[in-house]
Order: C-alpha cells, then structure tokens, then sequence
C-alpha cells in the first residue's frame, strides 16, 4: 500500500516556543515511516513547508492518485496551528483518505473554548471558563480564583508557563495584559482545579478500546512551582519541570475510579467527534471529581511520547501502535462504502 506520511515545518522563528515541539515533529514523521516500512508499506515522506510552493506542490502530489492513504501529522501550516485543519481540509476536498480525525474535530478541539461548550452540552464536567479576545475584556465575577490562563487556539502545551496560574485576584488585571502582550492572540481564563492529572488514550470508531490510564506524577516538583503541564515539562528536556514530571502507566488508581475515567473519556471522544485515535486530559480535584481539560485528536506519535508509552503499557510495540492507527482509518473509510 502506498502511504504518504506527511508532516509540517518551517525553518522560520516567528513565534515564541516553538522550537522543541515542532522539531518533535519532524521526528516523529521518520520514525512512523520506519514502522510501517517494518510491514512492507511503501512509504512517501511529504514535508509541507509554510509556503505558497510548498502547498501547490503537495496538492498535485495527491491530484496524481497514487496515494492510498495519508498518514497525517500535520499540525499546522508552518507555525501556525490554527491552520491545522485547513490542511486535512484539503484532503476532504480530493477525497483521499487519511488517518485521524477530520477537519470539522481538529477545528473545534484546537479552540479550548469551543470544546468547553460541547463538553458542558454533553453534560461532561469541565472547569468554569471565559474567553478573552482583548486584555480589556473583564474577567466574570462566577470564576473562583484560582485561575489559569492560556492561548484559546494552540496545541503542545504552547503559552502555558509555571506562572500561568493567578491566586489574587488584584494580579489578574496585570497577567491578563502580560499575556496579551507576550502572545498577542485569544485567551482561555479557567478555574484551575488542583489535584491529579490524567491522559486517556482513545483508539477506534465505531467500536472504541480505551488503553490503560495514565497519570502525570507531580510529587517531584519543587514547591514553588504550580502542578501544570507547562511547555517546558512536555518538551524541554533539561528542565526541572520535564524531569520531575514523569509519565505513571498504568496509573495508581483504583478500579472504580479507572471505570469512571475510562467512561469520561469515551463520552468526551465522542461528543467531538474524535476519529481513529485520540487522547483526553482530565484533572481529578481534591473532592474527588472529574474535569475535562481537553481533547486532543492529533497527539504526539513520537516513540518517546505520552501516547505512544501508553500503548507500550497495554502490550503494543511502537510498531504495532502505528499500524492500528492505519488499519482503523481504513476500516472506517470501508464502512462507508
């Protein structure tokens, strides 16, 4: 079978903390080409660069036919992750399969305040939020401090540092307009709910298997810093906060709280209409409830990466992981013949 893995980059440093996660990428794109070379696909590698050429040129590539299916990791058009769904756009529009979910899903999980409003509809619990779209918007007086700011449209953990989290309501005012000054786009203003954290991997569609919980240990944070995951615990390797936050798969839970988690994932996958493969935050507060931060339908695949070390606790290999995604989006698309 001919696949196209295609990954996007840009060799320009426009934007701020984009290096690590987006060199991730690139990473990931060679290392999911291995694999499925490991089972005798014969493997196109498609580098959309954020050019006009770049993009003609990957159009007529899929216009020639003779791609089976795209193995998609874009996340973007060059740095720019609001544009990640324009890109699987495109393929919708040449009716050429790919792998993941489609443009309509990728669109509404990439806004933090869109998946908050189908997430409330569904009567799935999500933390009391706002958007900003000026920092002279003012905050509603029903959010209960503390709080915790973000960009409303990015992905990778982008624009969320240690002193994201407000506590005093007199420095809401001044982290408001140092975000927007420091970003210069939307934000998401949330109730910040302290306690545990989970990621929760969603493979499937019409059938779905949830794979064994995991949960990011915060223990061995210094107590200065916020229990987050910040930018730099997810990409800067060197830093304090990557190696005192490390990944616990399966996670130590009991039997009834990993049926609920498992059951909250599920709903969340899909109330937005999540495709193939998924993965779904969840934060447990200290009374014992659950909330869902996000969804996120186009995950890191890096071998190092928190969906693929799930998948490695449930028994699969990376190559196998890389496989089923493969072999799921082309069962969906055949129950639709």
């Amino acid at each position: 079978m001919n696949v196209l893995v295609l990954y996007n980059y840009s060799d320009k440093q426009e934007t701020l903390e984009k290096d690590y996660s987006e060199e991730a990428v690139k990473e990931c794109a060679f290392s999911v080409r291995k694999a499925l070379e490991c089972f005798n696909h014969q493997v196109i590698m498609f580098t959309l660069m954020d050019t006009t050429d770049s993009l003609k040129s990957m159009i007529e590539l899929l216009a020639k036919g003779n791609i089976d299916i795209i193995f998609n990791l874009c996340e973007g058009f060059g740095w720019d992750s609001t544009m990640e769904h324009n890109i699987a756009g495109i393929f919708e529009l040449l009716n050429i399969k790919f792998t993941g979910s489609g443009s309509f899903t990728l669109a509404s999980c990439l806004n933090k305040g869109r998946t908050k409003e189908v997430l409330t509809f569904y009567g799935i619990r999500t933390p009391n939020f706002q958007t900003l779209f000026s920092p002279h918007n003012k905050i509603k007086k029903e959010l209960t401090l503390p709080l915790i700011i973000k960009p409303l449209m990015e992905d990778a953990s982008v624009g969320i540092r240690n002193n994201s989290v407000i506590y005093e309501a007199s420095e809401i005012e001044k982290m408001v307009s140092l975000f927007f000054e420091r970003y210069k786009k939307s934000a998401l203003v949330e109730e910040y709910i302290d306690g545990r954290e989970f990621n929760v991997a969603v493979m499937g569609n019409s059938e779905l298997e949830v794979l064994p919980v995991s949960e990011i240990d915060f223990s061995g944070l210094p107590k200065e810093m916020n229990r987050i995951c910040t930018y730099e615990s997810k990409w800067d390797y060197e830093s304090i906060a990557f190696r005192r936050t490390p990944p616990v798969c399966p996670a130590k839970i009991d039997s009834g709280l990993e049926e609920e988690i498992k059951e909250v994932a599920i709903k969340t996958y899909r109330a937005m209409e999540c495709s193939d493969y998924a993965r779904v935050d969840m934060r447990l507060s200290n009374d014992g409830k659950l909330y869902v931060l996000e969804a996120n339908p186009n995950p890191d695949l890096s071998t190092d990466a928190g969906f693929s070390n799930i998948a490695k606790a449930s028994g699969m290999s990376y190559e196998t992981l890389i496989l089923k995604i493969l072999e799921i989006a082309l069962m969906r698309y055949k129950s639709k013949q």
